[in-house]
């Protein structure tokens, strides 16, 4: 697969949306309603990653959660770009699709970070939901070697 035309943007979820383009998630037939689960992780995420987006509910859970990913990061958080948009072209035996992600966290060139909060092992949150399709998009898109899902 060749990759051209990379494009990175540093912008909110809401411009993020309105980028064309197909995500992973668009890709397995996003446009679900979030469930209640799927709202703690983003809660999670916006307390990590973009703070002015939290909206202080469930601190409870959250923030145990949000420590215990900082510790897993070993202080490299500093070091790395979060919430970076990127737009591709993917082209593969002359078919081309514009793609398009939104990576938690990294540094480009170098290694992607995807966070994710299941209840599920991290195998089989991986097996079942793709996560390493979505992470493999992102290393494609930003030119990275390495790829890591923390769960």
């Amino acid at each position: 697969m060749q990759v051209s035309n990379i494009q990175f943007y540093k912008n909110n979820f809401d411009a993020y949306s309105k980028i064309v383009g197909f995500s992973y998630s668009h890709i397995k037939g996003g446009g679900f309603l979030p469930t209640a689960k799927m709202r703690l992780g983003t809660a999670v995420h916006n307390y990590l990653l973009e703070p002015s987006e939290y909206n202080h509910e469930h601190r409870e859970i959250v923030i145990p959660i949000a420590n215990a990913i900082k510790a897993e990061l070993n202080g490299i958080l500093p070091f790395l770009d979060t919430e970076l948009s990127v737009t591709a072209d993917f082209e593969y035996a002359g078919m081309i699709m514009p793609y398009k992600g939104r990576v938690d966290m990294v540094r480009t060139g170098k290694i992607v970070i995807d966070l994710k909060v299941s209840e599920l092992p991290l195998n089989k949150s991986i097996a079942h939901f793709g996560y390493d399709y979505q992470v493999n998009g992102y290393m494609a898109a930003t030119m990275c070697d390495y790829g890591m899902i923390i769960r």
